[in-house]
């Protein structure tokens, strides 16, 4: 019996020497497909690699079993046989072969689980929307962004064309977006609105071309929401278009002002030449004055001609003075000293001042408790004055000249009125 197990041992180590498995059959369901040169190569370059983390595998199973095999008894080792022993190596190397395989599948597991975790944070729940479009324009993927954004479930995506949600006012931007892809091959990008359930909001659609794993043509589109940025660009060309108008009218005003101060320059010139002139006219003018009174003192008896003559010449100084006293006055720049003042005094004041034609008959329309409004009086007088010569120049047949005052509002404001009416 010992003789038939000796016997038997040696084609068990034949058997299994090496540790080798039988190898595998194909499966006859899969197609075979025409391999590319390019896949050939990386087929090739595959089973190299394979190949040598075989042997570096069975290296380290190796030098284990043997520090191994240093720390087994060897008085038990030299009782086996020699093809025991060298069966019973390779067991402990296929064995030691199998742990470290385990070892190595657990750990392409664990990286393969993170892996998948980093991929769903880095696509699933990344800030923007990924689509990958077929060459039809039928959306093949879509991450759980893009499914947000459209307001959809992501499964209701895909086989649909991405243009069901472009607004239709945008489809032509889409168009030109494509065919500009199909043209020229580079990266695309425009701005649109999409529906999100029948809610348009604005979004950026960058796009480019690449291939697949069969090589056909797909294009990757990233979607991304600009609704906040088109807010604050809206925001900003309206304090835009507000600014400008703020510009241009602060310019008109700036403009006016240096006319205004243009205008003051030329008035204060002709103040310095009107003041020239009226000094020397004036002189002149006072000689003349001081001559007709003379004769009059001197000739009490003269003919009713002279005095006529007389009377004449002392009426026209009394004018060219008034001329030369409202030159100045118009020239020269004066402050506005605003004090209470009473309307009807004011207008005693101008009646008595410039008194009208006796063809002219004044009258006076003032509601009694009227209060007094804040003006200067010397330039209110000046004002006032010049409509009454004027009205009274109008009517040269005679009418009535009326002065007529209202209070408006609470604040204490009133109008007053003149009004002239001729004689037919």
């Amino acid at each position: 019996m010992s003789e038939k197990k000796t016997q038997a041992r040696p084609a068990a180590v034949k058997a299994g020497q090496g540790g080798q498995r039988p190898p595998e059959r194909p499966n006859a369901r899969t197609p075979e497909r025409p391999i590319t040169a390019q896949q050939n190569t990386g087929v090739l370059a595959q089973v190299g690699t394979e190949h040598r983390a075989s042997q570096s595998l069975r290296q380290r199973a190796e030098e284990t079993a043997r520090v191994m095999n240093t720390q087994t008894t060897e008085n038990a080792e030299a009782l086996l046989p020699e093809d025991t022993r060298r069966l019973l190596h390779e067991l402990r190397v296929h064995q030691i072969e199998l742990e470290m395989q385990n070892e190595e599948l657990r750990r392409i597991q664990i990286e393969l689980e993170d892996a998948r975790a980093r991929y769903f944070d880095l696509y699933d729940l990344a800030p923007v929307g990924y689509l990958v479009l077929s060459e039809k324009g039928l959306i093949q993927k879509a991450n759980l962004t893009a499914a947000s954004l459209m307001g959809v479930v992501r499964n209701a995506l895909v086989k649909k064309s991405l243009s069901r949600f472009i607004l239709p006012e945008d489809q032509d931007i889409y168009y030109l977006h494509r065919k500009m892809l199909f043209e020229t091959g580079a990266p695309q990008t425009c701005t649109l609105r999409l529906l999100r359930v029948d809610t348009p909001f604005w979004a950026q659609v960058d796009t480019v071309a690449a291939q697949d794993s069969d090589g056909a043509t797909v294009f990757r589109t990233v979607l991304n929401d600009i609704s906040m940025r088109k807010q604050a660009e809206d925001i900003v060309k309206d304090y835009t278009v507000r600014l400008e108008a703020d510009v241009a009218e602060r310019t008109h005003d700036l403009y006016a002002a240096q006319e205004q101060l243009v205008s003051q320059e030329r008035l204060a010139v002709l103040g310095q030449l009107a003041g020239g002139v009226g000094h020397e006219l004036r002189n002149p003018l006072g000689v003349i004055s001081n001559a007709v009174y003379y004769l009059k003192m001197v000739q009490p008896d003269a003919s009713d001609e002279v005095k006529e003559y007389l009377n004449i010449i002392e009426n026209e100084t009394c004018t060219s003075v008034k001329i030369i006293t409202d030159l100045l006055d118009f020239a020269r720049i004066k402050s506005v000293d605003p004090e209470p003042v009473s309307v009807s005094e004011l207008v005693q004041r101008v009646l008595e001042r410039y008194p009208p034609t006796a063809s002219v008959t004044v009258t006076q329309d003032f509601p009694p408790g009227l209060p007094k409004f804040l003006a200067d009086p010397r330039q209110m007088e000046q004002v006032l004055g010049n409509l009454t010569v004027n009205a009274c120049q109008a009517m040269p047949e005679g009418g009535e000249l009326t002065f007529s005052a209202r209070q408006e509002g609470v604040d204490g404001r009133h109008r007053a009125n003149g009004r002239h009416r001729r004689k037919r």
